[in-house]
């Protein structure tokens, strides 16, 4: 998984179901599903940090690099 769009790769490491930490960090990600168990979007969760991300044409948005 890239973070940041032209970044390295992160590992996501899954804690339980649906829910993921991004490694040697303290942002989590939770996918969320729809009743037919399509990923619709995400949430992220840090130290004060959260995000939402909404799934637009089968694609995640990503942030781009400062």
């Amino acid at each position: 998984m890239y973070y940041f769009l032209g970044g390295s790769k992160t590992r996501l490491i899954p804690y339980k179901k649906e829910h993921f930490v991004l490694e040697n960090s303290l942002t989590c990600f939770i996918f969320d599903k729809d009743q037919h168990g399509k990923v619709q979007g995400f949430r992220t969760s840090s130290t004060g940090l959260s995000n939402i991300g909404i799934l637009q044409h089968n694609k995640l948005q990503t942030r781009k690099k400062n």
